[in-house]
């Protein structure tokens, strides 16, 4: 992973998110601004991308592996957990305003500013959440289960392709 930046608090931000993300990646900071006398040869066919490893040493693999949450270190802030509910559908309405929220606490730690340019910032819950994955229940979608993918600001919502039957 390769990363630019000005503040040495961003840059230091960013990779601890992106070591969350990614423990095995090796992320490299250059010197100088702009890559100027940046070697590519640092990224460029190295071989150390293996497509299968990373499916398979994803970090919520092992999360939901667990049968408890262990918590992380909160040296950088960056946290993770694993939400189970079988009891009720999430409401549409107020779900889409908690997901209104997800990455914007991101976005104001690497600019200094919110994504609209001010530097007001309300801190809500859920605006550190930068990733999160998996299949959820929608009151106004009973029978369908939805996948949920989300990175920063970015989210995609789409049917799960199988109805649930007999649930």
């Amino acid at each position: 992973l390769l990363l630019s930046g000005d503040k040495e608090s961003s840059i230091e931000h960013i990779k601890a998110v992106l070591q969350k993300l990614n423990p095995k990646a090796t992320i490299i900071v250059p010197d100088k601004p702009k890559f100027e006398e940046f070697d590519a040869g640092k990224i460029i066919n190295t071989e150390l991308f293996d497509m299968d490893e990373a499916q398979e040493s994803a970090g919520w693999l092992a999360e939901l592996a667990k049968p408890h949450h262990t918590p992380e270190t909160e040296e950088y802030g960056v946290g993770s957990f694993v939400y189970r509910n079988d009891d009720r559908p999430f409401h549409p309405e107020r779900l889409a305003k908690i997901m209104n929220n997800f990455g914007t606490s991101l976005v104001k730690n690497i600019s200094g500013k919110n994504a609209d340019g001010s530097e007001s910032y309300d801190d809500d819950i859920f605006s550190s959440v930068i990733r999160c994955k998996g299949e959820m229940w929608l009151s106004n979608a009973n029978a369908c289960p939805i996948e949920i993918h989300s990175v920063g600001r970015q989210l995609v919502l789409e049917p799960a392709g199988r109805p649930w039957i007999g649930k």
